[in-house]
């Protein structure tokens, strides 16, 4: 990103009423639509409903309402951020905390300015690299074939 344009927005600018940090910035001066929005557009279409692996996952678009877990959320936000020109990948992780509580859990990840930033149905926020630590135990990334990494 332009460190002039990061300079002068402070590492963030207000959108009506949403506050953007520098890799919506950046997505913004790209004519792409924010990290941010594209998660809260896919989260008020996901109803979730835990099933555990008890289920073959859908290729859900988002662009409609749908009900699974995170593996369906995964798949729409996955090919929301490829509509928008992202270049998406997975990350597998597991949940920090009591044994019984470290399941296995998928989210849809970009990496913008060499920092990854991962759309998780469990989070209202599209979380940062010190988020994503905080709260879970990267397994692995899983990147699709023909990956070409950043924007």
């Amino acid at each position: 990103m332009n460190s002039k344009l990061k300079n002068a927005l402070g590492g963030g600018f207000v959108f009506g009423a949403v506050l953007f940090g520098s890799a919506d910035v950046y997505a913004a001066d790209l004519g792409m639509k924010p990290l941010q929005m594209i998660h809260d557009e896919t989260l008020a279409k996901f109803t979730p409903v835990e099933q555990w692996g008890e289920d073959e996952p859908i290729n859900h678009s988002g662009d409609v309402p749908f009900t699974g877990d995170c593996d369906d959320y995964y798949a729409a936000a996955f090919n929301q951020l490829q509509k928008w020109a992202y270049k998406p990948f997975a990350m597998l992780v597991k949940t920090k905390g009591t044994r019984a509580a470290r399941a296995g859990h998928i989210m849809a990840c970009v990496k913008i300015d060499g920092l990854t930033r991962c759309l998780d149905n469990r989070n209202a926020k599209v979380l940062r690299p010190n988020q994503i630590r905080d709260q879970y135990k990267v397994d692995r990334r899983v990147y699709p074939k023909n990956y070409s990494g950043e924007l």
